[in-house]
């Protein structure tokens, strides 16, 4: 599995990456592993003031699926909810962020060199 290690060394290494599986709207109690790993690869991303680019199947507020504040927290079920309402908190992070990135300011001193996308050093992991 790829994990913030590997990301973090991704964002080092490169100025701008490219994620060529569409990005799919992550349900938290169902996708949680995924929807962490994606998080984590945005947060290493974002400290590294990499640029990013994807296709996503929904707007950034609208990406993570999750419980709210409101929900009803009945015994049985909130000790299971605790990881993916922290989640959920990351989560809505992570979209703040993403709206960020996709910003013309996003990153304001770096640039990506013209040759990124034609370089042969190439990347792939599995969609996140």
């Amino acid at each position: 599995d790829v994990g913030a290690v590997d990301y973090a060394a991704i964002a080092a290494a490169f100025p701008a990456v490219a994620v060529t599986t569409p990005v799919p709207q992550f349900v938290l109690a169902s996708d949680h592993d995924r929807a962490r790993r994606f998080v984590t690869l945005l947060d290493c991303l974002y400290d590294a003031r990499t640029r990013l680019v994807i296709a996503a199947a929904a707007a950034p507020d609208d990406l993570f699926v999750g419980p709210s504040e409101e929900d009803d927290d009945d015994d049985d079920a909130e000790e299971a909810l605790v990881s993916v309402r922290d989640l959920a908190w990351a989560a809505r992070r992570a979209a703040s962020r993403l709206h960020e990135m996709a910003s013309p300011r996003w990153p304001a001193s770096a640039t990506a060199p013209t040759d990124f996308f034609h370089s042969r050093r190439r990347l792939h992991l599995d969609a996140p």
